[in-house]
């Protein structure tokens, strides 16, 4: 067998990080990014019901069709994948600078973590590059998940306060301060700056749609279409948010069906995807000096990075599977 040339190790384990961190984050905006395709079908299937139904007294049909075509197109504007919003969406008040200083953190520690373990100084700052935004895209990915749930939980409950508010002859605004004081955080933090945004002067449609961009719920958007529309075309509001909430329902009651059909798979795919990495440790622990070089040998580094790869690449096949759109 024709050993490697030493050469060559460094440009070979660079190129191998370069697709792992590129694969990691493409894994971490992809599901983003067919979420967004997703909502802004939905949402023009949500407008285009707006449109059929005779509740709208103000403007004629082509008007209706016109603005609700308008908002669409501010909001397909608006929507993006900056690291700002996300972390709005993970409810972080940092800076784009600070969370770039904490990756640059986090990089240095993994990296220095996987010298001490015996890694060349290469591998390990290979490493540390590889593995810090990663772990921050991680950290940031579960904070946005937990904090989304949160919400989608306390939603339906905002839109009832809402609707009795505006069938006992309540102003939108009224209603909209009345969800923010008795719905928790975090859905009720968001009310509340929404609420502060228009006693700054900011129309409400505009602040219900900067609302919708800080919460990532399909909810929230068909929140924003239904306000848009009502503030430029008029129409029982009362009527349209209550049947918004009798959709929402049924939605969360079908998404809890498909976790409970699916909570099977997605331990199994989790037991899977666990293995390697604890055979691995256990490997370590009993016999150190078996399995130790993979780590202080060039070959070692290249099979590892490459294996971590392929490892990766089964993480989200197995992702696919288990990912169900409803």
């Amino acid at each position: 067998m024709t050993a490697i040339d030493p050469a060559l190790v460094p440009i070979v384990l660079a190129g191998l990080v370069v697709v792992a961190v590129s694969g990691g984050i493409w894994s971490a905006f992809a599901g983003r990014v067919a979420e967004r395709d997703r909502r802004r079908r939905r949402l023009r299937r949500h407008v285009a019901t707006l449109q059929a139904d005779g509740t709208h007294s103000g403007g004629t049909e082509a008007d209706v069709q016109r603005d609700a075509k308008a908002i669409l197109v501010r909001r397909r504007g608006r929507r993006g994948l900056s690291l700002g919003l996300v972390l709005q969406q993970a409810g972080l008040s940092w800076s784009v600078w600070s969370a770039l200083l904490v990756v640059g953190g986090l990089a240095v520690l993994l990296g220095g973590g996987a010298r001490l373990a015996g890694l060349s100084p290469v591998a390990a700052a290979l490493f540390g590059v590889a593995t810090g935004p990663g772990a921050f895209l991680f950290f940031l990915r579960a904070r946005r998940r937990r904090r989304t749930t949160a919400m989608e939980k306390d939603f339906p409950a905002a839109l009832d306060i809402i609707v009795r508010g505006v069938k006992t002859g309540l102003p939108l605004n009224d209603c909209l301060r009345m969800v923010s004081r008795e719905i928790a955080d975090p859905l009720g933090a968001e009310f509340a700056k929404m609420v502060e945004q228009q006693s700054h002067g900011l129309p409400i449609a505009e602040a219900v749609d900067r609302l919708a961009e800080r919460v990532p719920l399909s909810e929230a958007n068909f929140f924003a279409i239904v306000i848009g529309l009502q503030t430029k075309t008029g129409g029982r509001l009362a009527e349209s948010l209550d049947n918004l909430v009798s959709v929402l329902r049924a939605r969360v009651q079908l998404r809890a069906k498909i976790r409970s059909m699916s909570s099977e798979a997605k331990a199994s795919g989790a037991i899977i995807g666990a293995l390697p990495v604890v055979v691995t440790l256990l490997v370590y622990v009993t016999s150190p000096a078996y399995i130790g070089l993979l780590f202080s040998e060039a070959i070692g580094n290249v099979v590892l990075v490459v294996s971590g790869l392929w490892m990766l690449i089964g993480v989200f096949v197995m992702r696919k599977m288990i990912a169900f759109d409803y």
